[in-house]
């Protein structure tokens, strides 16, 4: 009888398995990073688009429940000091004549957001948008030439005034700038305002 038997693996078959493993680990490896890119990215546009439906719901009611439109300006608005030159801002006023305004503040510093506003008859600001520029969003120009607010003709002189508000909403300035998270949605809605004064 020989007693001679193997104990153990051989070199080779050892080889084999580490190279097994070391494919299967790769693979497990881009498979988790993959993941993670794509849950991040789901959740920067699902955070842009909530914030961008809520900031254009408000916009909605304000602008539909005023009376006319007052003002365009472009350029250097009535922001309390110091103005902002680089902004629009569109003059309201209600059924009761109040005034108020929708101000958007664009390109506002390589670390700031762009913004929406909203001035009261008092020239109090309510920022519409989140302007956290790691978190919040960016109401962004630079990457859309035909952005902003238009004023569209009216059919007959008795019909109410129209606004086409076009945003492109973004992540942050200061937000990472890998591609998983960034974000770039556009935003756009016809209002039509309910009274003619």
């Amino acid at each position: 009888m020989n007693n001679n038997k193997k104990l153990g693996f051989s070199m080779i078959e050892i080889l084999i398995a580490l190279g097994i493993f070391a494919v299967i680990s790769v693979v497990s490896l881009d498979l988790f990073i993959s993941s993670v890119r794509a849950t991040n990215k789901v959740r920067v546009i699902n955070e842009v688009k909530q914030n961008g439906e809520s900031m254009m719901s408000v916009l909605d009611v304000l602008i539909r429940n005023s009376g006319k439109i007052d003002s365009f300006s472009g350029g250097v608005c009535s922001i309390p000091p110091p103005a902002d030159t680089n902004c629009t801002e569109i003059k309201f006023s209600n059924d009761l004549g109040i005034p108020w305004s929708v101000i958007w503040t664009k390109n506002a510093g390589l670390t700031q957001n762009g913004r929406i506003e909203i001035k009261d008859e008092n020239n109090q600001i309510f920022v519409l948008s989140n302007t956290n520029p790691l978190s919040g969003i960016d109401v962004a120009s630079t990457s859309c030439t035909d952005c902003g607010f238009t004023k569209l003709a009216k059919s007959n002189n008795n019909a109410p005034d129209i606004i086409k508000v076009k945003l492109v909403l973004q992540q942050g300035r200061m937000s990472p700038t890998r591609q998983d998270f960034q974000a770039n949605i556009v935003f756009e809605r016809t209002i039509s305002l309910r009274a003619t004064l």
